[in-house]
């Protein structure tokens, strides 16, 4: 898990990059707002747990918020709870 966990922080930050860049230029700010409202009740209502949250929530992440990549979605969702975090490995963690 840990040789790839590189690359699903890499999958999730480029989802996220590409979710503000390709979604947010065509939407207005209370769209963005509304959307953000959606994520956060999402997370709240699931208590950060993917396995809780509903088959049309997870289709909200995986197809409105990561164009269809579950693994992706599931990565959105958990970086909004907190559960992942960017930056480098602390020194002597293992990879």
């Amino acid at each position: 898990m840990s040789s790839q966990r590189p690359k699903l922080l890499a999958a999730a930050c480029f989802t996220m990059i590409m979710y503000v860049n390709c979604q947010g230029c065509g939407k207005s700010s209370p769209s963005l707002q509304a959307d953000d409202q959606r994520i956060e009740s999402i997370v709240t209502k699931s208590s950060g747990d993917w396995n809780n949250v509903s088959a049309a929530d997870r289709d909200y992440f995986t197809k409105e918020l990561a164009n269809g990549n579950e693994q992706s979605g599931k990565m959105l969702f958990l970086a909004r709870w907190g559960r992942i975090k960017g930056g480098p490995p602390e020194p002597g963690a293992a990879h």
